[in-house]
């Protein structure tokens, strides 16, 4: 990307399909910008017109399905703090913090396992994906606030769970989800 003095950073993709100030484009859209500044720089953009192998494209759906859980894990935790997670909201509110900054941070709340697990089957996921993905295997996290830990483009690559009530061991006040963005297990964020 390239930056303004005085004004924020913009995405190239943005700027090459024409929206400099929106979001950087996605899926075909994004590949078209790719185009178009491989166009603009003289370089060949033939690359981009090979097919993916079988394998290729089950690793994307694969990928795909794994952001999708996070994200969605994520918008369930923001809904839990907001209906059943009085106790962390107010926890946060004795801390100083705003309803506003609560939202800006996006911070959630693990009411329990079964709980989240009856929220996301409702949006439309499988026992099996989220058995797979490692987010609800902790019982410790119940009635913790969730962090979202993203990568430096932003996306969810796990989550952080951390102690509302002031007894947990000084070593556990924060638990790792044990996720890794390809869907296998890890220890923590090192990992991701």
């Amino acid at each position: 990307g390239f930056g303004v003095h005085g004004d924020r950073g913009y995405a190239w993709t943005a700027f090459a399909a024409g929206d400099v100030a929106g979001a950087p484009p996605t899926g075909s859209a994004f590949v078209d910008a790719v185009r178009e500044l491989a166009r603009r720089a003289g370089v060949d953009p033939s690359p981009l017109d090979v097919e993916l192998s079988e394998d290729e494209r089950r690793e994307e759906s694969a990928r795909r399905r794994r952001e999708d859980l996070l994200s969605t894990f994520h918008a369930v935790s923001l809904d839990a703090l907001r209906s059943v997670g009085e106790t962390a909201k107010t926890y946060l509110l004795g801390r100083g913090f705003t309803e506003e900054a609560i939202e800006d941070f996006g911070l959630g709340f693990f009411s329990t396992r079964e709980d989240m697990r009856k929220r996301l089957l409702a949006r439309g996921f499988e026992r099996e994906d989220l058995d797979a993905s490692g987010l609800l295997s902790d019982g410790r996290w119940e009635g913790r606030l969730v962090l979202p830990y993203r990568d430096d483009r932003g996306r969810i690559r796990t989550f952080v769970a951390r102690d509302a009530s002031g007894k947990a061991d000084p070593a556990a006040k924060y638990l790792f989800a044990k996720t890794k963005a390809s869907g296998g297990m890890a220890d923590g964020p090192s990992e991701i």
